[in-house]
């Protein structure tokens, strides 16, 4: 036991600690090109988020672009808000979908549609429920030097619409959201990318139809940012990067209940199955978390029967805390997030039982998003259909 203490905190000390030595490393310089862009939205009954976001596309900075939104079977006034604003807006198209075919992701369906009749040679894509500032398309722009096929974006967790102040849930999202980021940019700068956000992402079109747009993916019901980014990782010869211009930087709402944010991060967790063969090495550092956490988080439960282990367990505790607080606080300052550091050590206590739980209901549990109640009743669907 006590050299299984020893193992991990070594392995994850020095995983972490090369996150931090790939986030320190600079960026290359700003490519000044300026190719035609499409960003490209999939929307499903937004029309409480959609017109902030279409206000703030309508300012962008970047002269050559086109916005191309997808209304997904939306039963709610979203159409009408795109109908009205596409008369005000030139570069905005939108389509609609009435039905998606069986098997098929419904978000990856409304984006493959857009993204076929972009015109632009680099692919945008937020959420509905996102905004953006006047230089976030030219802010990441920046990185698509010619050997470039994909840029990494950040997003900031705002309190949720109509709310002044971010409550105590939402500030866990800021920093979970936060430390994911910060870990995600680290490695990506190491030249083995694993995290992507659908919110602030950008790609070739020549490297999605490489690699066959979502075909490989498309039975999965999320995953349209990170599981693409794998197929473009293994399967091209494009370099990923991450934007480091502070313009680039978006913001996304906050979940406004502790249920939606379970729900949400059950979601996301049902993606780390398929990195096993799309991604080998990040299956392998999640793998590790979740010993560490695991570890952590049952040891008390069992120090009766293990009363002499005290000391390995509070190392690996103490070990743990240190270079996720620097990798955090790095982070922080880099993406101008400053005050997130202040519910650190809270988070930093539940993040082990969030980890341990998250690694069962990912695989088992349930999650609703959009009409679709969790993700084995959507596979039963569609292979009875």
């Amino acid at each position: 036991m006590s050299l299984l203490f020893f193992m991990l905190t070594v392995a994850y000390a020095v995983t972490v600690l090369l996150f931090i030595t790939g986030f320190l490393r600079k960026s290359p310089a700003d490519y000044t090109g300026q190719p035609a862009v499409s960003v490209v939205i999939a929307a499903r009954n937004e029309e409480r988020h959609l017109p902030h976001l279409l206000a703030d596309l309508q300012h962008q900075t970047y002269p050559n672009f086109e916005v191309i939104v997808v209304n997904d079977r939306s039963t709610d006034g979203t159409l009408a808000i795109l109908e009205a604003v596409s008369t005000q807006f030139p570069r905005l198209r939108f389509l609609s979908i009435e039905a998606v075919p069986a098997g098929i992701s419904p978000k990856k369906y409304a984006l493959t549609q857009a993204i076929a009749v972009a015109s632009g040679e680099i692919i945008c894509t937020t959420d509905a429920d996102c905004r953006v500032g006047r230089g976030w398309v030219a802010g990441l722009i920046k990185s698509f030097h010619p050997s470039v096929g994909m840029v990494l974006g950040f997003t900031a967790v705002i309190p949720p619409l109509g709310q002044t102040k971010p409550n105590f849930i939402n500030r866990l999202q800021m920093m979970d959201y936060l430390a994911m980021v910060t870990s995600a940019r680290g490695v990506c700068q190491l030249g083995n990318a694993f995290g992507a956000s659908g919110r602030n992402l950008a790609y070739r079109k020549q490297a999605f139809e490489e690699v066959g747009g979502f075909t490989a993916v498309m039975h999965r019901l999320s995953g349209d940012d990170v599981l693409l980014l794998q197929l473009i990782r293994q399967r091209t010869r494009w370099k990923i990067r991450f934007a480091d211009d502070p313009a680039s930087f978006n913001q996304t709402y906050a979940e406004p209940t502790l249920k939606r944010l379970l729900s949400q991060r059950i979601r996301w967790a049902s993606n780390s199955t398929p990195q096993i063969q799309l991604n080998p090495l990040f299956f392998t550092f999640l793998a590790l978390v979740a010993l560490v956490s695991n570890l952590l988080f049952w040891y008390p439960v069992v120090s009766f029967w293990l009363a002499g282990y005290w000391f390995d367990y509070l190392r690996l505790g103490a070990v743990k805390l240190a270079v996720d607080a620097l990798l955090c606080t790095l982070g922080a300052f880099h993406f101008k997030q400053r005050k997130t550091l202040l519910i650190f050590p809270v988070w930093f206590i539940l993040h082990i039982p969030y980890v341990v739980s998250m690694g069962v209901l990912g695989i088992w549990g349930k999650f609703s998003w959009k009409e679709t109640v969790n993700w084995r009743d959507y596979h039963r669907r569609t292979r009875r259909n």
